[in-house]
């Protein structure tokens, strides 16, 4: 995608990702590229199927629990007869998953530079600045940035944000707009707002790894919604108590978009406000 795209903000955003993907940390790649420009997540998909069944069909084991990508290969190397035969089954698929994933995104997935830009209708000296506010989708304490742990969301790789710690498990939708994605483990929201605002609401720090538990969603994708909607109930003490941090980024993961997105504030609550 970096060779296809030569915008700037686009570079800004898939550089780390793509470093930070090579060291196991692919929530920036997954939630600031693949998510926002879509097909190539579909790409991703269907190439980890293929190299799935690959490593299926040939049997690939691990003997121990290791690192992420290649810091997991000593784990493959079979304890009792030190047979490496796990280790270059697992290496044929890394080269097959790269090898796939780069020609079906040269060969499918062309960028549409019409998406990137935010027109009026008028000239450059007649534009005014309007906005779109984005309410609070869960009640809570705003927080800075710093208080999130995760550098994917603390330095902005995904998109400009606002941090909540939550007071209330429950999520409502920010924005009139269709659920776009929402991850079976119920811990991530995708909402793009009827104007085109792409929201990610992504609650606690890896909760992922929940698989689901203590979260209920109520809607799906697809589905339209309005704003103040119920879209997820999440049981907060039980989160806490396995161990996990509740804070909650809200992103606007196309905020490259736009002229710029700031925090704002509606009758003492406080909100993302998008420059258009």
């Amino acid at each position: 995608m970096l060779l296809k795209n030569k915008d700037k903000s686009f570079r800004k955003v898939a550089i780390p990702a793509t470093i930070s993907s090579l060291l196991g940390i692919t929530e920036p790649a997954v939630y600031g590229v693949l998510i926002p420009k879509k097909k190539p997540l579909l790409i991703s998909c269907i190439v980890s199927a293929i190299v799935g069944g690959f490593y299926g069909f040939f049997n690939l084991r691990k003997f121990a629990m290791g690192g992420m990508v290649f810091f997991e290969l000593p784990g493959m190397i079979d304890p009792k007869t030190h047979s490496m035969s796990n280790v270059y089954i697992a290496l044929i698929g890394i080269v097959l998953s790269f090898v796939l994933g780069f020609i079906a995104t040269m060969i499918f997935w062309k960028e549409d530079s019409s998406k990137d830009k935010v027109t009026t209708g008028q000239n450059d000296e007649e534009k005014n600045v309007s906005q779109e506010l984005i309410q609070t989708p869960l009640e809570g304490k705003v927080l800075p940035l710093s208080e999130v742990k995760d550098e994917v969301f603390s330095k902005g790789y995904i998109g400009k944000e606002i941090a909540i710690e939550p007071t209330k498990g429950e999520v409502i939708s920010p924005v009139n707009g269709t659920i776009t994605t929402f991850f079976p483990t119920g811990h991530a929201i995708g909402i793009t707002s009827d104007s085109g605002v792409e929201i990610l609401i992504h609650v606690g720090m890896d909760t992922v790894n929940l698989e689901g538990k203590h979260f209920k969603p109520l809607v799906k994708k697809g589905d339209k919604v309005t704003v103040g909607q119920k879209l997820l109930n999440f049981d907060l003490e039980e989160i806490k108590k396995e161990g996990y941090s509740v804070i909650t980024p809200v992103v606007v993961t196309n905020s490259a978009q736009y002229k710029d997105v700031v925090t704002a504030s509606d009758n003492g609550k406080n909100l993302l406000s998008v420059l258009v």
